[in-house]
């Protein structure tokens, strides 16, 4: 009897243990998934600042340009090719403008940034893209827009 309550006894700590240690590693691995996450979302954060300081600097020189197209006519005032990492962290993304506002994507995660400025923007691509500065006339109203194309 007294050697079935140790055996007893002893199943019951292991277990008990295995338990915890089955936890920990789980507690573990969450950490490692949200330190990832984090890391990555700081990259993109990086990545969009940068895309925002580039839009930022065709807006500057759109406001400088004084080229007037003919009626009904499109030029292309400048063009750039993104300079932007392939991957982040290992992940593909995606760059999306709508409006005033900046969007990069990888998964599930999105950041956002609005830009107050008086332009549009348009345009979705991946990061080995052109961002393009383009002036149109249409029935003598002149609107500058800036383009993310593939």
């Amino acid at each position: 009897m007294k050697a079935a309550a140790t055996l007893l006894s002893h199943v019951t700590t292991l277990a008990l243990g295995l338990v915890i240690l089955i936890m920990i590693i789980i507690a573990v691995s969450n950490l490692g998934v949200d330190v990832g996450k984090t890391s990555l979302r700081s990259q993109l954060s990086l990545t969009l600042e940068k895309t925002a300081s580039q839009v930022i600097d065709f807006y500057s020189f759109s406001k400088e340009n004084e080229l007037k197209p003919n009626n009904d006519e499109e030029v292309i005032l400048r063009s750039m090719k993104l300079d932007l990492p392939d991957k982040i962290s290992n992940n593909k993304y995606s760059l999306k403008f709508d409006g005033n506002v900046l969007s990069i994507k990888s998964g599930e995660i999105e950041i956002n940034r609005t830009l107050n400025i008086n332009i549009d923007l348009e345009g979705e691509a991946l990061p080995s893209a052109f961002l393009q500065l383009k002036r149109e006339n249409s029935n003598n109203i002149i609107k500058d827009k800036i383009v993310l194309v593939d």
